[in-house]
């Protein structure tokens, strides 16, 4: 007899089935087969990507919500870009609405700008008076 490992797999595979022993067999066994492979063939069957341009019936709807959901987005990000555009030219007006510098030639006028600069000197008199 020839070695295990050397059979090839379908006669290992009969002489295991052969050594099984026969079950009963149900008398519908017939009928619940036909049964399921009816059942199998009314189960839809999902089509490829690309038959739906086939039936043009089909991809209208998609294509309306593709556009209608770009368009909203389109419509959102203008709507955005414009409320940044009110804000920006308001802050431009606040900043248009500060009092004016001072002119460089005063500025350049060193002891007016420390004259300004300088607090009066406590009144020891109306401290002493408020106490």
């Amino acid at each position: 007899m020839q070695d295990d490992r050397k059979q090839p797999l379908d006669a290992r595979l009969d002489a295991l089935l052969r050594g099984l022993s026969d079950k009963p067999v149900p008398s519908n066994f017939t009928a619940r087969v036909l049964q399921s492979v009816d059942r199998a063939d009314a189960r839809p069957v999902a089509a490829p990507w690309w038959e739906m341009f086939h039936h043009p019936l089909q991809w209208i709807p998609r294509v309306a919500l593709t556009a209608l959901a770009l368009w909203l987005g389109l419509f959102g990000y203008e709507h955005h870009a414009q409320a940044e555009r009110r804000a920006y030219e308001r802050s431009v007006q606040a900043v248009a609405q500060v009092a004016a510098m001072p002119s460089p030639e005063a500025l350049k006028d060193f002891d007016a700008i420390r004259h300004l600069s300088v607090t009066p000197a406590a009144d020891h008199d109306l401290l002493a008076l408020l106490q």
